[in-house]
């Protein structure tokens, strides 16, 4: 390695230019975008139209799931025709490992390799919570798949904007929790929403809008969508491969095996 002349040799007032860095990038985090006048009416106007532009929409996606005790990697096929919901879920070597199919209220997770099938009537609430520990059920993590708040929230207490963030902030106050909204100024789609329920805090993520899917479409899908729930420790990606937008979708239900095992959660 070519050494440095004599007198380019770093000074003692090194630190001192290490200080003045620190100082720059601790101010250089606030955002230069500025606000673009969106308000909540524009925001939840998009969601209306993103409510019925998702209702028959189908696609592969990469699963990432990180807790406790497993982890679980794979490619999941995802089927919607609203109000009916399917994933199916592949291993690395292209084997079955679960397959979710929500029908109405009624959510059945059947698993070939065990011969098995669990039963949830709450939307998969209590699968959610038995098996990934999340307070999310089935089709809240369908509407958040693709950019959309579950549940009844359908308007803020407050609108404002954040400039350190670069976004629009939306909150609302509900039963079991409170509920955040960081929007984005142009799309008018979610950029990131934060529940902050008695026993957990949860944080959805949206990233990359660029890469997927429909960027020209009023209607924009990000192609990862994290999921994190803090203090169970908790961590779900979701990153698209592709999204086909269909008119029509048929045979999302499930025929179990007769020597399956059904088990019903609560």
């Amino acid at each position: 390695m070519k050494r440095l002349p004599r007198r380019f040799a770093p000074r003692n007032d090194a630190p001192m230019a290490v200080i003045s860095f620190l100082v720059l990038a601790g101010c250089s985090h606030v955002s230069q975008v500025k606000p673009t006048g969106l308000k909540a009416e524009d925001f939840w106007r998009d969601q209306t139209a993103r409510v019925l532009e998702t209702e028959s929409i189908s696609g592969k996606v990469l699963v990432h799931y990180e807790g406790k005790k497993n982890s679980i990697s794979g490619k999941a096929k995802f089927s919607s025709h609203t109000p009916d919901v399917r994933f199916e879920i592949k291993d690395p070597i292209g084997r079955t490992q679960c397959v979710l199919v929500l029908e109405g209220n009624l959510l059945t997770a059947y698993y070939p390799g065990e011969k098995k099938a669990y039963l949830d009537e709450n939307s998969g609430q209590a699968y959610m919570k038995k098996f990934l520990g999340m307070s999310l059920s089935v089709r809240d993590l369908q509407g958040l798949m693709l950019g959309m708040i579950p549940g009844k929230t359908k308007s803020f207490d407050s609108w404002e904007w954040d400039a350190e963030r670069g976004l629009y902030r939306g909150e609302a106050a509900g039963k079991s929790g409170k509920l955040i909204a960081f929007v984005d100024p142009v799309r008018a789609s979610l950029k990131e929403v934060k529940y902050e329920f008695p026993n957990e805090l949860v944080r959805i993520a949206y990233d990359d809008f660029t890469s997927c899917c429909r960027e020209t479409s009023s209607t924009s899908v990000a192609q990862v969508v994290s999921v994190n729930m803090e203090k169970a420790k908790t961590k779900l990606q979701l990153e698209w491969e592709e999204v086909l937008f269909d008119k029509k979708l048929n045979g999302l239900g499930i025929s179990l095996p007769q020597d399956v095992e059904k088990i019903s959660l609560k």
